[in-house]
């Protein structure tokens, strides 16, 4: 704006015809303050230029940090269902070895965590003939 009003004030010392050295006067000032400008626009641009550098370090920690969080919930829910899921066949091994080891079908689903009707039917299917 102020520059504006500089160039306006030149305009007018020129229609007042107040010469050569008033108009050199106002010319100067002109130019001061339009350096004075872009020393200002320099400053808000280096400003800019640090927020956006500061900007993009936060959005890589942030991508960084969400595939660590992926990374962990991803184990979680492969340990709860490796927990809910167990391999089968082991569950049938140890079921074989505490019943053989003397422990009732009680024990067994206590110990192994399993229900106690799936101890009993795999010492069921055992004593029948139908070992898998």
């Amino acid at each position: 704006m102020q520059f504006l009003l500089t160039a306006f004030g030149v305009l007018v010392a020129l229609a007042a015809g107040l010469g050569v050295v008033a108009l050199a006067l106002a010319v100067r000032r002109l130019a001061e303050r339009q350096q004075g400008v872009l020393h200002e626009l320099e400053q808000v641009s280096a400003a800019q230029r640090r927020v956006l550098e500061q900007a993009h370090s936060l959005a890589h920690k942030q991508r960084v940090l969400a595939e660590k969080v992926g990374e962990v919930a991803g184990d979680a829910a492969a340990a709860v269902e490796a927990r809910l899921e167990p391999d089968q066949k082991a569950i049938k091994e140890d079921v074989r070895f505490l019943a053989g080891q003397g422990l009732s079908a009680d024990k067994i689903a206590k110990e192994l965590n399993v229900p106690l009707g799936e101890v009993e039917l795999i010492l069921d299917l055992d004593r029948f003939g139908a070992k898998r």
